[in-house]
């Protein structure tokens, strides 16, 4: 496997688990699940989001898996943050 196919995983991962944490949580606190789940839109858009997440990891071109992982893990947050402030 190249090392930039490993990065990209390792990134689109990340931010999947923010997903799976996200579902874990709701479940554990004995929740319904949101519709949403059940939308394609949602989950094609989420899926982009972890393939974007994924590319900027190789961006970074972190020296390890674990900082490709947390690079996919922060970039949706990093994102939403930059969608919700008006520009200056």
């Amino acid at each position: 496997m190249s090392p930039e196919l490993r990065v990209f995983l390792f990134g689109l991962l990340g931010s999947l688990a923010v997903e799976v944490a996200n579902i874990v949580r709701v479940y554990e606190a004995g929740k319904p699940l949101s519709v949403r789940y059940t939308r394609p839109v949602f989950l094609i858009a989420r899926l982009v989001l972890a393939v974007f997440s994924g590319l900027i990891a190789i961006a970074h071109n972190p020296p390890t898996d674990l900082l490709a992982l947390h690079i996919g893990a922060a970039t949706p947050a990093i994102l939403q943050l930059l969608a919700s402030r008006p520009p200056d």
